[in-house]
């Protein structure tokens, strides 16, 4: 008995060992055998373990392989988690029967627990303490650990970007502004890491001071091209003050190598795009990052659009940007676009077939290799004449109007009666082209029938835009023989001719009554005239006349000769006028030419008369000022065309050569008279006569017209000035050597501001004048303040309109000085454009961070900065002065950074002081601001 409980108890005691197994083995048993895995206790979040299994395979079995599966298990048995949870994983064999080779899968589950495992903790903390950096330098701090972390990400920020700015991943801080600003950094861990941040921000405070020193970079942008020449590196000059200080400079970088690249003293063109150099300045053990944008374009196709009568040709001759040539072994092909045009595919020649505008497309080669694409637009134009015959009694239309005309040819077509009058010039001018055509060009002006004008328009008739065309006038000669010729082309944006002919207008007119007077001079109407005009059309007595004022008026008409009261279409003038009259004596009415208009011209006032019983006649004033070619102009100066001045040396030669004049070229007159200009339109955009230029008469399309020359006077000359010119007939063995003399008088008042008086800053009134007329000077409700000390700001937005605004009104100002504020007035935002392009170039460059606008600027200031805008645009003045420093006593006090610049315009006339003193330190005011420009445009 008692063996037998000795036996029960010890079979208990191994089954409860077995029980205890259970947890730690688990397994699966079938016929074949059996599979047990073992359990791998509990698992940290991120760490492998690899888990096994016990495969017993029975008599007669063979068991393959364990191949494994669940989340977290590869197909080897290895296991790992990321996070903590459950697992669930699955191993499985298979087993094969050894007689018959049939098998059988076997797999078991097994639950894994992962746990979060333990993070160390991390104190982050900063390297340095809190810095000061002068504005434009450098400075940075950084983040250090108790022990070694990987993946942190630091972020950098400035509470102040207006003091500091700092590199949000490097931790650069760059001063900005003389203030303090705190820079933050925020640290961010992996979410896989091992360890946690106590902190996740830290923080240093930034002190900028002032700099001493000012950096400049010349050039501060290069532009470059592929396959064109290198560029020498930006030249760093650092002052303090006036004086120049040493300084060292870091080799300088390319941000992208692939674009541009450093090479010794040179930056390279590789391909095309946009990249920046950078340095580093150290100027007594303080760091000033500097750096320079560099632009690469792919090498670029130059070629001249064309135009080409239909039926001829023209031959293209591009070259490349870059400077390579044929000599380089570039060579050159064309393809045409259209039917309307043919092009030899290696010659360039271009044969025009239709009207119309087409594109031909050029591709350079190099070795092989296509280095370049370009195109050139090729216009194909036909000539086609128009001729008009006025309505009788029709003095004047615009080429707009309709119902004017009693014949019509044009082209093969032909109009008379009422098919006539449904016609425009402007209609004619433009039938059969399209939206194309954007500008037109009247020329070559010739007859004594009257004239072509524009006088709602502000573009000379050598250039406007097709939309203004209905807008040019004509106006009937009272004196003339009744007929009138002018060129036009139809052109589009880059005036590329698209159509071109002769108008010949007809007309018989010679008004109703009619009157002669001289520039300047005014006349008064004189009652019998309309008397006489009322016997011939009218019945009974003559009572009153109404006048019909009309913006093409050149003058104006007044009540009496005082010329206070401008006359009204409203207003009655009584032919036997009583002083008890409500209304207007008729005997007084004065006509007022426009004093700006020296060439001679003719008005037309239109009139209707009435009797006492209200019946009433209507007839024309015509008003001829002037008695022919005008020899008189102010300092605006002169257009050959407009003042009839081509004429004038017309019928010179004429008389000297008995034959007709084809060209002229001139000798250049002296710096101190004044500059040629041919198609002028202001002093910086117009192109300077050479004297081996040839103006013709009637000039072909590449060839330039003397109507187009101008003459413009150089500040303070009045009086004669005398053009020397040599004139050619058809053959130039028939030549005159000529002098045509001008007289230039001097205006005693302005004619746009009505504070610059003849008895008030009168010295003044051209060149206020002229800086108006260039668009320079607009002055405010139509005065120009010339006692007014003029501001910095004003002084560089009257310099920027004058030298840097066609080049860089589009310039993106993306850094100015803090003092200058946008604002949101038309002024103030183009004051900030001013300033700011300024500031980009170098030109100003204010003083301790600031350009103080508002404050009135010195006469030494003023001079520096015209200096430095002359050298910007490489503009010369050819006028030398016989005066130089040693003329002026008070030179020495001249401060040394404003010496080169006075030196220099000394040397040109354009300081030329007052009592033998600069007064370097005095304001200037707007009116001698305004004569120190003139002189500067015109020497």
């Amino acid at each position: 008995m008692k063996k037998t409980m000795s036996r029960i108890l010890t079979l208990v005691l191994v089954l409860a060992m077995l029980v205890s197994v259970v947890p730690m083995a688990l397994a699966a048993e079938n016929d074949a055998g059996s599979i047990t895995i073992a359990d791998p206790g509990t698992v940290k979040a991120g760490e492998s373990v690899t888990l096994t299994a016990n495969v017993i395979a029975k008599e007669g079995y063979t068991a393959g392989n364990v191949t494994w599966s669940g989340s977290g298990v590869s197909a080897d048995g290895t296991f790992k988690a990321d996070e903590a949870d459950s697992y669930t994983v699955t191993a499985k064999v298979t087993f094969t029967k050894d007689d018959d080779q049939t098998t059988v899968d076997l797999s078991e589950n097994h639950t894994i627990s992962v746990v979060a495992a333990e993070k160390t903790e991390v104190t982050p903390s900063l390297s340095g303490d809190d810095k000061t950096v002068s504005v434009g330098g450098t400075t940075s701090n950084t983040v250090t650990y108790d022990s070694q972390v990987q993946g942190v990400t630091v972020s950098w920020s400035s509470g102040n970007t207006e003091v500091a700015t700092v590199n949000a991943s490097s931790g650069l801080v760059t001063g900005v502004a003389a203030g303090e600003a705190t820079i933050t950094a925020t640290l961010t861990a992996p979410a896989d890491a091992n360890f946690t941040l106590t902190t996740t921000s830290l923080s240093y405070k930034v002190t900028v001071e002032e700099s001493d020193y000012a950096i400049t970079l010349s050039p501060n942008s290069i532009s470059l091209i592929v396959g064109g020449a290198s560029a020498a590196l930006p030249k760093v000059t650092v002052k303090q003050g006036d004086d120049t200080v040493d300084a060292t400079v870091s080799a300088w970088t390319s941000g992208n190598s692939e674009i541009a690249k450093v090479e010794g003293e040179n930056v390279v063109p590789v391909s095309a795009g946009k990249t920046s150099l950078s340095a580093t300045v150290t100027v007594n053990g303080e760091n000033y990052p500097v750096s320079c944008d560099v632009t690469v374009t792919a090498d670029q196709i130059v070629c001249d659009n064309v135009s080409v009568k239909n039926g001829k040709t023209v031959t293209l001759n591009p070259s490349l940007k870059s400077g390579l040539d044929k000599d380089d072994g570039v060579s050159f092909t064309f393809s045409a676009s259209g039917t309307g045009i043919t092009v030899n595919s290696s010659s360039g020649v271009v044969e025009g077939e239709k009207d119309g505008l087409y594109t031909v497309t050029i591709t350079a080669k190099l070795n092989g290799s296509t280095i370049a694409t370009g195109t050139a637009d090729v216009a194909v134009y036909s000539t086609e004449n128009i001729t008009v015959t006025l309505d009788e009694g029709v003095g004047e239309f615009d080429f707009g109007d309709t119902k004017v005309f009693s014949e019509v040819e044009t082209g093969s077509n032909s109009y008379t009666g009422s098919s006539a009058s449904s016609k425009s010039l402007e209609n004619l001018m433009l039938a059969g082209t399209g939206s194309d055509v954007k500008f037109i060009r009247i020329n070559g002006i010739s007859g004594d029938g009257g004239e072509i004008y524009s006088p709602n328009i502000t573009t000379s008739l050598n250039k406007f835009s097709a939309g203004n065309l209905g807008k040019v006038s004509f106006k009937a000669d009272p004196d003339g023989d009744g007929e009138l010729s002018a060129q036009y082309y139809l052109m589009t944006s880059d005036e590329l001719i698209l159509k071109s002919g002769v108008i010949t207008i007809y007309c018989d007119y010679a008004g109703d009554i009619s009157y002669k007077t001289d520039v300047g001079t005014k006349v008064t109407f004189d009652e019998d005239d309309f008397e006489d005009f009322w016997d011939d059309n009218g019945s009974g007595t003559l009572s009153y006349i109404t006048f019909t004022i009309s913006s093409r008026n050149y003058g104006t008409l007044y009540t009496d000769s005082s010329a206070k009261t401008k006359v009204t279409s409203s207003m009655k003038f009584e032919a036997n006028y009583k002083s008890s009259s409500k209304n207007y004596d008729l005997d007084t009415v004065t006509y007022v030419p426009d004093e700006d208009r020296t060439s001679t011209y003719t008005d037309t006032i239109s009139f209707k008369a009435y009797n006492t019983k209200g019946d009433d006649f209507s007839g024309t004033v015509i008003i001829t000022v002037g008695g022919g070619s005008s020899t008189t102009i102010t300092s605006r100066g002169v257009v050959f065309g407009t003042a009839d001045l081509t004429e004038l040396l017309e019928e010179t030669f004429k008389e000297e050569k008995g034959a007709e004049l084809n060209y002229v070229t001139f000798t250049l007159p002296d710096a101190d008279e004044g500059k040629l200009f041919y198609d002028f339109s202001d002093m910086l955009s117009s192109t300077l006569v050479k004297s081996t230029d040839k103006f013709y008469v009637d000039p072909a399309r590449t060839e330039k017209g003397l109507d187009d020359v101008a003459f413009v006077p150089a500040a303070g000359t009045y009086g004669k000035v005398t053009l020397r010119y040599k004139a050619y007939g058809a053959s130039d063995s028939v030549s005159y050597s000529g002098t045509l003399t001008l007289t230039v008088t001097e205006k005693s008042k302005s004619a746009k501001f009505s504070d610059v008086t003849s008895t008030s800053y009168s010295w003044a009134a051209d060149s206020v004048d002229f800086l108006y007329y260039e668009g320079i000077a607009q002055g405010s409700g139509g005065k120009y303040n010339p006692a007014t000390n003029i501001t910095r700001g004003d002084f560089m937005l009257m310099l920027y309109r004058a030298f840097l605004e066609d080049d860089y009104k589009n310039y993106n100002v993306t850094s100015n000085f803090p003092d200058v504020v946008k604002g949101t007035t038309t002024y103030s935002q183009e004051t900030y454009q001013a300033v700011g392009v300024a500031k980009y170039l170098g030109i100003a460059q204010g003083t301790n961070g600031k350009y103080n606008p508002k404050a009135y600027i010195t006469r030494e200031e003023a001079m520096t900065l015209i200096y430095r805008t002359l050298d910007e645009v490489d503009y010369s003045m050819s006028y030398k002065s016989s005066n130089d420093t040693s003329d002026f006593k008070d030179y020495s006090s001249v401060a040394s950074y404003a010496k080169t610049a006075i030196s220099d315009l000394i040397e040109h006339g354009v300081v030329v002081g007052n009592n033998g003193k600069i007064n370097p330190k005095s304001n200037i005011t707007r009116a001698e601001m305004a004569v120190i420009l003139h002189r500067v445009l015109t020497y």
